[in-house]
């Protein structure tokens, strides 16, 4: 038995409604979201904190906030996680009005260090204290940076599962495995950095591409907010199985070892793709996809066009609550939240993020059979 689709038809347009913001935290973070602004990922803001006023000087975005000036003199903390939390402690008002009116917080940060550990959580908490959608991804030091480090990046992670919705962590030491032996370390970290850069761009592109079957910022909030760990991947394929092959991309990363989407509770797919793919193909990558989640879990359908896709597909995969109990209760949110709205522009890309990977697919033979079909969309091949 398949698992059971929740696709919707074409609702509210939300895309001038939705502010996403990603916030990076510490030296890792600022270095983080540095890479996401030359990739040229759009509809998102972006926000750097720090505790030492050099490490601006190579960051790219327009916001920037030095935290806890009287704790640290503005020269950062020589990797002491207290006094990176003292910081964000110091600053609680200026944090909280750089994130007024966001809707979805993404902050990003290396854990091991004094910043990114210790600001992090605060920059969490206070997200949460004001109703704000918020995923972390992280990563963990190499093995060689000692234990210290790593007992210190652990504490870090602990204190983060308290108050995110959602987590993503990658350890450093996983590149090793994946990336070219020949990679320069700035490659290497741009490896790193496609986890955060597919997950940001996999959900603006969802808010603002509005398709035939829709995925609104409901969908999204229901999905990030069940909690517990995440992956959020995408992928891009072209060639006679492209949707089944992008598919698989989405929901592999070599990155993430310890995650399977098998453990999912929550899962969202879109498919984007010109006007030209097949119904079968649209059929084939959601079979992928419910094969390995297994039929007890709801998974939430987008299909989405783009007029400049051509002969490639792009599915992008939420999916979260990994780690939880059965009978684990995801925080209920409110269904709306006041707050006051910045407007601001989510305009669609142009051109897709560089650091994906394409892939021309062989032929295969997989039936559609097992695919549970909705009767609104039975009717129209009938």
């Amino acid at each position: 038995m398949a698992a059971v689709f929740d696709i919707r038809e074409v609702g509210e347009d939300l895309t001038g409604n939705i502010r996403i913001l990603v916030v990076g935290v510490g030296g890792c973070g600022c270095n983080a979201i540095t890479r996401m602004i030359r990739d040229g990922i759009s509809g998102v803001e972006y926000v750097a904190v720090n505790t030492d006023q050099q490490d601006f000087k190579g960051c790219l975005a327009t916001e920037q906030l030095l935290i806890g000036g009287r704790v640290t003199r503005n020269r950062g903390t020589g990797g002491n996680q207290e006094l990176g939390e003292q910081a964000a402690e110091e600053s609680v008002n200026d944090i909280e009005d750089l994130m007024r009116g966001a809707d979805i917080l993404f902050i990003t940060a290396g854990m091991g260090g004094g910043t990114g550990t210790g600001a992090s959580p605060i920059i969490a908490r206070i997200a949460k204290d004001n109703g704000i959608i918020t995923v972390g991804v992280v990563t963990l030091p190499f093995g060689t940076e000692g234990a210290i480090r790593a007992k210190r990046a652990e504490d870090g992670i602990q204190r983060l599962k308290t108050v995110l919705d959602t987590l993503i962590v990658i350890p450093n030491d996983r590149l090793m495995s994946v990336v070219d032996e020949n990679a320069t370390f700035d490659e290497a970290m741009g490896v790193a950095n496609g986890v955060l850069s597919n997950a940001v761009e996999g959900i603006s592109s969802i808010i603002s591409c509005p398709g035939e079957i829709n995925l609104d910022f409901e969908d999204i909030r229901r999905v990030i907010a069940s909690g517990g760990g995440a992956m959020m991947g995408t992928g891009v394929a072209t060639g006679p199985d492209r949707a089944e092959e992008a598919a698989r991309q989405a929901i592999s990363n070599q990155l993430l070892d310890n995650i399977s989407i098998e453990g999912a509770r929550e899962v969202l797919v879109n498919i984007h793709s010109s006007q030209q793919l097949k119904f079968n193909e649209f059929s084939k990558a959601l079979k992928i996809i419910s094969d390995v989640v297994g039929d007890m879990v709801e998974i939430r359908i987008g299909r989405s066009i783009g007029e400049g896709m051509g002969d490639e597909v792009k599915v992008t995969v939420i999916a979260t609550g990994f780690g939880q109990s059965d009978d684990t209760q995801p925080e209920e949110l409110p269904m709306q939240r006041k707050h006051t709205s910045f407007p601001f522009s989510a305009e669609r890309r142009g051109t897709e993020n560089l650091q994906r990977s394409y892939t021309t697919a062989s032929p295969g033979n997989m039936s559609t059979s097992d695919v549970e079909i909705p009767t609104f969309l039975q009717r129209d091949i009938d």
